[in-house]
């Protein structure tokens, strides 16, 4: 009893000493328990981000996801649309019946309008460089 009694006045004396701040620290001693204001938390308990981003791109002709990536925070958001705003299609289609747009992707405009496609008898009849549309959106 005088060790349960000394101990709940060590609390009380080191409670009256300390500033108050919003972060607590809880002692648990078997059936004792005792709040000490003003404990720093440990460096890896970092608070869960309140919002995350989720950041897509799509492909210029199709409209599907070609990547999708999720974010904690707007700055990483920002950096990763930025990359995929740099991604761009060489299209190109060639002269006959039955023939579809065709596409390869590169991570810059010159280097998608430098590219040749390969060529066939016939010729081309459109080639044209395009960006894909990048959306990003709070979850």
């Amino acid at each position: 009893m005088k060790n349960v009694a000394l101990l709940l006045l060590a609390a009380v004396a080191l409670t009256s000493f300390s500033t108050t701040t919003a972060v607590a620290k809880d002692l648990n001693w078997g059936p004792i328990q005792i709040d000490i204001p003003g404990y720093c938390p440990k460096p890896g308990d970092k608070p869960k981000p309140r919002h995350r981003y989720r950041v897509t791109l799509y492909h210029p002709i199709s409209g599907g996801v070609v990547y999708s990536t999720i974010a904690n925070t707007s700055r990483d958001a920002d950096r990763i649309a930025d990359n995929y705003r740099r991604q761009h299609w060489k299209i190109w289609k060639y002269n006959g019946i039955g023939q579809e747009l065709q596409s390869r992707q590169f991570s810059s405009y010159n280097a998608a309008n430098r590219y040749q496609p390969p060529k066939k008898i016939l010729g081309f009849n459109k080639r044209y460089v395009k960006a894909g549309r990048v959306s990003v959106r709070r979850i």
